[in-house]
């Protein structure tokens, strides 16, 4: 068996590069691959800040339309009241007065 001389990880007896910590092996030492330039590193790293963003801003889209929808889902849900006085439909359950009559509707 072959083990990582970084972090102990057990390795493949063709791996080059340690898949826990990316450390090369002795193998690849050995067989000359070279090591992955700084431009691979720093991409990497550019492109996890932008999927960072992505995220955040997909997150931010998915709250805003559960918000909406929780929003719409309670107007919706709202029973209808009639005015005692002049049989006026209201969806305002809050409502305290009559909006067409203006009478009180509760009391």
């Amino acid at each position: 068996m072959v083990f990582c001389s970084k972090c102990g990880k057990e390795l493949g007896s063709g791996a080059n590069f340690c898949l826990q910590c990316g450390v090369r092996t002795l193998k690849g030492e050995t067989d000359g691959v070279p090591i992955p330039q700084d431009w691979l590193t720093s991409g990497l790293s550019q492109l996890g800040k932008e999927l960072e963003n992505a995220l955040t801003v997909a997150a931010n889209e998915v709250e805003r339309a559960l918000k909406s929808t929780k929003d719409k889902i309670q107007k919706s849900s709202q029973k209808i009241v009639n005015c005692p006085h002049c049989g006026e439909k209201t969806q305002r359950s809050d409502a305290q007065y009559c909006y067409k009559c203006g009478k009180q509707l509760a009391g």
